[in-house]
């Protein structure tokens, strides 16, 4: 199963460069979901790699104008880097 979140990350990311930014939205969702599950479950193994997903979805939001959408998730995703951050110590 996680594999499936980093290849709907990579297909969103690829969609979201072509402009096609509502079925990227819909992959990012699917690949958040999914991470977020395996992150609750296993947090060194996943939250890296949730918080890469949560940034690529930012970039996606502020692209298609959605600003205080994309700050929450870039919050989101500063907070689980600070939180890897401190583990690492």
């Amino acid at each position: 199963m996680p594999d499936i979140a980093t290849t709907c990350n990579n297909l969103a990311r690829l969609l979201r460069d072509m402009d096609d930014l509502y079925r990227a939205k819909v992959l990012f969702e699917d690949a958040l979901r999914i991470r977020r599950k395996f992150a609750e479950k296993h947090p060194a193994a996943y939250l890296k790699r949730l918080a890469e997903i949560r940034y690529n979805y930012t970039v996606l939001l502020k692209k298609m104008g959605d600003r205080d959408e994309a700050k929450k998730y870039f919050k989101e995703h500063n907070n689980i880097r600070k939180k890897l951050k401190e583990a690492s110590k």
